[in-house]
């Protein structure tokens, strides 16, 4: 494909590559280059025995892929217009004295292969390695990626994650074959790809968290230094601790408040076999419930800009009965919500929040159901449950309609309607109630959480929040010393 862009366009790709990364061990990658040497010589990409298994990816992968992601980059319209290109580029990969090029190190010299330097000459090859590859070392013309190698260490794997970034021309070619199943101790296996997929989205709350602190505080000061950060970093995975320990401080959050801006609260606890905790959660929020009325209509702002209205049921409660329901929450073992409720209770007693909005969103297209032991129906929404070994709660709770809440708080700049600005009051806060499925896999209670009745330990309790804004207006964090003489801030579980 990149020879067929060359022909039809200015472009070059002066370099070609593919990644390797299976060990850090050296001993191993002289058997994997092998390997990879009797694959290359028995595909006879050269032979016109190929040109049915190729045409076959074509019309599968890189046909469908390209059509969608190329973005005015060149695509052949049949395989045929890019067949010729075939050979050209296997004489390319071949030349030299082998396709396959070791890169680990100091042990390279002791192998017969040609010199690696993308600065000299053009490099169309397979490179195999460990650690040299992982970090540190600029892989050109990075194409296809295999991938198997386990780490305990978040930091660490987010470096080898070569095949992120900038592909010009040819960003529609790259590929990923990654470990699903690696072998770990005690004869565990890793899902690699959702390892990835975790640390992806650890990175972007711990770039949301440095975006609400990224202020200062009334002495000029600011809010978070870089010695702050660990303890704000979220481990999704057990196994996969942000950094070493030795890059981790012994100090532990136990305040955090913003005041007018929502926090999602949505790590739950995987639902378990008997969706106990749901059944907990709904019974905390029915003193919530029974304070909702009237159905009146909310702005939101959707993703292109566009104003919008949604419907939510609405009722005023006091902050001190929202207090002793969120306390009632249970969460993820890796996630503390301790350090915002240290936030709420400082508030009430400052006098500085004394009630909350409670909003319930009524979806436009969905029926509400009964619930089992509940007097009237509810909304019951689909939210996805993140996978339970990696990554417990669920997405976002009613993302876009937050607004609405963040006005009621007093946030600078929100808008959510008249009616929310009817409902603003200095000392209160704003609160989002969400109800989503959340039956047991492969259960009955799929099919009733389309129809009714629902129990309430099919499905879960999720909410958002926003403390007044006049409560916090500059964000507010606090540590306190874990423990005397104490290393890591994160257990290895």
């Amino acid at each position: 494909m990149k020879l067929y862009r060359e022909s039809k366009s200015d472009r070059k790709f002066r370099h070609h590559t593919m990644l390797v990364h299976q060990s850090v061990k050296q001993a191993e990658h002289a058997a994997l280059a092998d390997e990879f040497k009797r694959l290359w010589k028995s595909s006879g990409y050269s032979q016109p025995s190929a040109r049915p298994r190729l045409e076959n990816l074509w019309n599968t992968d890189f046909g469908p892929v390209s059509a969608v992601r190329a973005e005015g980059v060149e695509v052949p319209e049949s395989f045929d217009e890019l067949y010729p290109f075939v050979g050209v580029a296997h004489r390319k990969i071949s030349e030299g004295v082998s396709p396959v090029i070791i890169v680990n190190g100091a042990a390279e010299k002791d192998y017969a292969q040609d010199a690696l330097d993308f600065q000299e000459r053009p490099v169309w090859k397979i490179l195999v390695g460990g650690a040299k590859l992982s970090r540190g070392f600029t892989v050109e013309g990075l194409t296809t990626t295999y991938y198997t190698r386990r780490t305990p260490q978040a930091d660490t794997l987010m470096q080898m994650g070569r095949w992120f970034g900038f592909r010009p021309g040819y960003k529609d070619l790259v590929r990923l074959f990654i470990g699903r199943n690696v072998p770990g101790p005690a004869g565990k296996d890793f899902d690699m790809y959702k390892a990835f997929e975790s640390i992806v989205q650890d990175e972007e709350e711990f770039r949301s968290e440095l975006e609400r602190f990224a202020s200062v505080n009334t002495l000029g000061e600011p809010m978070v230094t870089p010695r702050d950060v660990p303890p704000m970093v979220f481990q999704s995975q057990p196994w996969l601790k942000p950094t070493a320990a030795n890059k981790m401080y012994n100090a532990e959050q136990a305040y955090r408040g913003v005041g007018g801006q929502a926090f999602s609260f949505t790590m739950q606890r995987p639902r378990g076999k008997d969706g106990v905790h749901n059944g907990t959660h709904f019974d905390a929020v029915k003193p919530l419930l029974r304070n909702l009325g009237a159905k009146d209509s909310f702005r939101l702002t959707n993703s292109l800009g566009i104003e919008q209205q949604f419907e939510a049921r609405h009722g005023i409660i006091s902050a001190s009965t929202v207090l002793a329901a969120v306390e009632k929450f249970v969460w993820d073992e890796n996630w503390d919500f301790e350090p915002h409720l240290a936030a709420m209770r400082t508030a009430i007693e400052n006098g500085l929040l004394e009630d909350f909005a409670i909003l319930l969103p009524q979806p436009k297209n969905r029926p509400q159901l009964e619930i089992v032991g509940w007097h009237e129906k509810l909304p019951i929404v689909n939210r996805r449950r993140r996978d339970r070994e990696y990554r417990s709660g669920f997405s976002g709770t009613a993302v876009r309609e937050r607004q609405a809440i963040e006005h009621i708080a007093g946030s600078p700049g929100k808008n959510g309607g008249p009616i929310a600005e009817s409902l603003y009051r200095k000392t209160r806060g704003g609160l989002i109630l969400l109800f989503a499925n959340d039956p047991k896999d492969g259960s009955r209670q799929f099919n009733r959480a389309q129809t009714g009745p629902v129990s309430p330990v099919d499905f879960a309790t999720l909410f958002s929040y926003a403390l007044p804004y006049a409560a916090e207006p500059t964000p507010k964090i606090g540590f306190r010393v874990k423990k005397s003489g104490a290393g890591a801030i994160v257990d290895a579980r």
